[in-house]
């Protein structure tokens, strides 16, 4: 993996049997948040994903293994859009990833740094992974483009957030 992002043109080496991400095809998507998503389907329409919400390339090494925690409490709808959105976005981004929804119980005031770490935690039952994301269950990526892999550096992975309409 590149040191930097900003190298992508690393990627497109597939030596060691590494997958070919094929950027100049990524563009935005069409992100539906009107629609009213079903577990099923979301499940239909991506037979990939293993139960427990992971996958992995069968062709080809994926660059790297991806934690995805949610902090998530109450909010099943926003969970079915993103997850409608993130599991076919992450197949063509060729990442090894498992999802991790972790769930506040109780009446407490929602705290997502406690989550986090309890994700974190949990990932860590489930292998070495390199890269961890930890994707608000509100924030949806809207652009293949804005890869879910980790370089050397902390970064955000919202480019821009449609609060004010991007204004």
């Amino acid at each position: 993996m590149p040191n930097t992002l900003i190298e992508m043109s690393k990627l497109d080496n597939t030596g060691e049997g590494k997958c070919l991400l094929e950027l100049d095809k990524f563009e935005s998507a069409e992100v539906d948040i009107f629609g009213d998503p079903s577990e099923q389907s979301i499940l239909q329409a991506n037979p990939h994903v293993q139960k427990g919400g992971s996958w992995r390339p069968e062709n080809c090494k994926a660059w790297q293994r991806v934690a995805i925690i949610i902090p998530y409490r109450d909010r099943m709808h926003h969970l079915l859009i993103l997850l409608r959105r993130l599991h076919p976005m992450l197949k063509l981004q060729k990442v090894d990833y498992r999802v991790f929804v972790v769930e506040q119980a109780g009446q407490d005031k929602f705290n997502r740094g406690k989550l986090m770490n309890v994700g974190f935690l949990e990932a860590l039952r489930f292998g070495q992974f390199d890269c961890l994301v930890f994707q608000d269950v509100d924030l949806l990526p809207e652009d293949n483009r804005n890869l879910y892999m980790c370089d050397s550096y902390a970064r955000h992975l919202a480019a821009a957030i449609d609060e004010m309409r991007y204004q």
